[in-house]
């Protein structure tokens, strides 16, 4: 038996143009029940799967009808989350990825801070299968070609590099996989048979890898606490001068329980790293479910989105002004250091990413 997670998209359904409310959502194994849920869940854990099952979800309407999603059989041991393909929702309504959110298609239109729209230059949903393999050191650079000739648009951190204070080390050829089927991205952070803390550093190919100005976009989760590790997927200015050119961190937080999700503004011109701007979502980065983040830079704006809705009022005053390039970066705590890292051996999980997009100003 294993456990699995369940996890699916908002529902929707409208009626000569006004939409209908979900009153609930009610998982099912094998056509069969399993609990009725309110209409804010997104998650269902069963922990006696068993490889064969067939599940799906039934979202319930306020008007009395109901939608069903695509089933899913679980088939693979060694999975643990389950993710919907795609919802069959009422005509016009749309579908739903891996994660309950599409990818983003196409271009943006034009707003205050692009009047000429905003333009698609990079989308990665990661479709094509890439097996984690436990290379030895040596031959870590074989298993990053592997993820880069699957994902040529999308570059990955050396595993010689370590993060700022040297209590996590990068690794794609040790954390990062794609199972065939399921569009969804897994790092897997971990302790090696080294002793090191594995984690990893995507970076997303932007033209000359930065631009100045842009639209960034995530699609992600953290399923457990992962006490010692965080996310800090940032801007970073090519110019490499920091803190005079600023930073842009959005999403950034701890995997300890209990964490929110922050996003900071390191301003232009700074002489101190605490010379920034801040935004809490008051919402935990670990065990909420999927979120779509979003840092929104233009001249003289940043704003940071989360699932939608904007964290505070846009930032407008010394806006970073120098093309930056965009770091995935998970990585240990910075509070510790090689000797005293802070991070537990038997301290192991996943941080999924559903999809990544990215704009500049047309």
């Amino acid at each position: 038996m294993q456990q699995l997670v369940l996890t699916w998209g908002a529902a929707s359904k409208t009626v000569n143009g006004a939409p209908v409310a979900v009153t609930g959502y009610r998982p099912r194994e094998a056509g069969v029940v399993l609990t009725t849920l309110g209409p804010g869940a997104r998650e269902y854990v069963d922990s006696t799967v068993t490889p064969g099952t067939a599940y799906d979800v039934v979202a319930d309407f306020a008007d009395g009808t109901s939608a069903t999603s695509l089933a899913k059989v679980y088939s693979t041991a060694a999975t643990v989350a389950l993710s919907w393909a795609g919802l069959s929702l009422p005509a016009g309504t749309g579908s739903v990825s891996g994660s309950g959110e599409a990818m983003p298609t196409g271009n943006l239109p034009a707003d205050a801070q692009a009047p000429s729209g905003w333009t698609r230059i990079y989308a990665q949903d990661f479709n094509t299968a890439v097996e984690e393999t436990a290379f030895t050191d040596a031959a870590f650079t074989d298993q990053q070609s592997k993820f880069k000739t699957a994902y040529p648009d999308t570059g990955a951190y050396r595993a010689s590099w370590t993060n700022s204070v040297q209590t996590s080390w990068y690794s794609a050829g040790k954390t990062c996989s794609v199972e065939a089927g399921s569009s969804i991205l897994r790092q897997r952070l971990h302790t090696d048979s080294t002793g090191k803390h594995r984690t990893e550093n995507l970076t997303p190919q932007l033209g000359a890898n930065s631009q100045l100005y842009g639209r960034y976009k995530i699609r992600w989760r953290v399923p457990q606490p992962l006490p010692g590790y965080k996310v800090a997927w940032l801007l970073w200015p090519t110019s490499e001068v920091w803190p005079r050119d600023g930073e842009i961190d959005f999403p950034e937080g701890s995997m300890n329980a209990g964490a929110d999700i922050e996003g900071y503004m390191h301003r232009q011109d700074a002489t101190a790293g605490s010379d920034q701007d801040y935004r809490d979502a008051n919402i935990d980065v670990v065990g909420s479910g999927w979120h779509t983040t979003e840092i929104i830079w233009a001249p003289n704006y940043c704003a940071f989105v989360l699932d939608g809705v904007m964290l505070g009022s846009a930032m407008t005053s010394r806006v970073p002004n120098t093309p930056m390039g965009w770091r995935i970066q998970t990585e240990g705590n910075l509070s510790g250091s090689s000797s005293n890292t802070g991070i537990s051996p038997s301290t192991e999980g996943v941080v999924e990413i559903d999809w990544i997009v990215a704009y500049s100003r047309a």
